[in-house]
């Protein structure tokens, strides 16, 4: 910091009058305050461009490696997608074989279901003649009983 009294009071003993050696003092003053405020910036201006170029390398560098993780992640997703279109392939093919199990087994079902009924029906079919069989022997019980009694009356008439 610059002395303004000291500077003031060398003009005055050389032959300045008092008031234009404190202007003189104090601009020689102001002069020294912004020459050190600007070289006080330039520096700082200087320190931030290099701070400033050194982002921009970590920023190149994080670029770089955000392409590589892009590539990595580009090759997981493509081998995802392979080993999703293999499983598809596969259950495609399961799928096919359940299918195709699950209509030979319907078909066996419906084979036996089929040879069931027909043994049903032929069953169903001898029963009911047995019971025409015994409902025409009860009818001509019941008609010969019938005519028994006719007989029966009349005769005893």
């Amino acid at each position: 910091m610059i002395d303004t009294l000291a500077i003031a009071q060398s003009l005055e003993d050389a032959g300045l009058e008092k008031r234009p050696a404190e202007a003189i003092a104090k601009a020689i003053r102001n002069g020294q305050e912004e020459t050190v405020t600007q070289d006080f910036f330039r520096g700082e201006i200087g320190e931030l461009r290099a701070e400033t170029g050194e982002l921009r390398g970590e920023i190149g560098e994080l670029r770089a490696e955000i392409g590589q993780l892009r590539g990595e992640m580009g090759e997981a997703i493509g081998s995802v997608r392979a080993e999703m279109g293999e499983f598809r392939g596969e259950m495609r093919a399961a799928i096919g074989e359940l299918r195709g199990e699950m209509r030979a087994a319907i078909g066996e079902l419906r084979g036996e279901m089929r040879a069931e009924s027909g043994s049903i029906r032929t069953e169903m079919s001898k029963r009911f003649n047995t019971m025409q069989r015994w409902n025409m022997g009860l009818l001509f019980g019941i008609v010969a009983a019938v005519l028994a009694q006719f007989v029966f009356l009349f005769l005893q008439q």
